[in-house]
């Protein structure tokens, strides 16, 4: 039955790229470039985004280039509120914001209006291709036969069955950041609606709390960010925790 599991498990396996960050100071430079802390970038006519419940300023906490649009993602979040993302009273407690086409000669230099406590090491990061499944959590959507080849490998703990088959595949199964394939959910699946359509969302991206960057989502959590493929300045997230 293993192999049998095997074979459904194939054809969902997806190409991720692991993101691994490096505390830098040369990362402080806002460069159209992935990392995480330091500046941002911004373009022209862009002010830095506050807090809409506790009017401090949001905290920079990454960006990353999508290869595949040549787009940037600038993400702020306020650390003071922690907003759990997926919440239209949490909109104006976070920030998110597409840069199409990014390039060095658009970019403005825009620092935050006073010192942050919650501010994030400025780290560079460096990318590897890893294999991804989905978790067990978010293995009844993509294949149900799956799921229950699971269950008759082993009837007490199924997730045990489906972890073995990860390993066998040659997956990630550990949380870590990164980009593209599934998410590894902490909580339970949760894929948010897109507010302008409400078409489930597509995942772009999980950002682990990353010691080497001084990032705690809190209780050891993570964020899973989310995209709208037809309404490409749509983001949204969703933070767990343990």
């Amino acid at each position: 039955m293993e192999d049998r599991l095997d074979a459904l498990l194939a054809p969902l396996i997806k190409k991720a790229v692991l993101l691994t960050p490096h505390a830098d100071p040369k990362a402080w430079v806002p460069l159209p470039v992935s990392k995480l802390g330091g500046l941002p970038y911004f373009e022209a006519g862009a002010t830095w985004p506050v807090c809409k419940l506790c009017t401090q300023p949001l905290t920079f906490v990454f960006q990353l280039f999508d290869e595949t649009t040549s787009a940037l993602l600038v993400f702020h979040y306020c650390f003071d509120c922690l907003p759990a993302g997926d919440d239209p009273r949490d909109r104006g407690l976070w920030h998110a914001q597409w840069f199409t086409a990014p390039q060095g000669y658009k970019q403005i230099r825009l620092a935050p209006p006073g010192a942050d406590r919650n501010a994030i090491t400025p780290c560079r990061i460096t990318h590897q291709t890893v294999r991804s499944l989905p978790g067990w959590e978010g293995l009844d959507t993509q294949s149900p036969e799956a799921e229950g080849l699971c269950c008759e490998l082993d009837p007490e703990s199924p997730w045990q069955a489906f972890d073995q088959a990860v390993t066998r595949a040659g997956c990630i199964d550990d949380l870590k950041s990164w980009q593209g394939g599934y998410p590894l959910y902490l909580q339970g699946e949760h894929v948010p609606d897109c507010p302008h359509c409400q078409a489930s969302m597509t995942f772009f991206a999980q950002i682990d709390s990353e010691g080497e960057a001084n990032l705690d989502w809190g209780a050891v959590g993570l964020i899973y960010l989310f995209y709208c493929a037809q309404h490409p300045q749509s983001v949204e997230f969703v933070r767990q925790n343990t």
